[in-house]
């Protein structure tokens, strides 16, 4: 599963955007495809799957780790 940075997120629009550890690539993460806490905060670290379709990359399944772990324990 691969892991990345979250780039930023607009809590408003449910939409963020993840850069990918490996290949160094931005991805979307929509609000419904994010299961740890919302809104994803800058900087913090994200295992998700990679899914490319039609509309292009995006980050589904995206789990928080390290510090969004502790962040979401406590919300």
């Amino acid at each position: 599963m691969p892991q990345g940075v979250v780039q930023w997120c607009d809590a408003a629009r449910g939409l963020g955007m993840v850069r990918e550890d490996s290949s160094g690539a931005d991805v979307s993460a929509e609000r419904l495809a994010v299961h740890c806490s919302w809104p994803l905060v800058a900087g913090e670290l994200v295992m998700f799957d990679m899914t490319t379709d039609a509309d292009g990359t995006r980050a589904d399944n995206v789990r928080c780790l390290g510090q969004g772990c502790a962040r979401e324990a406590t919300a």
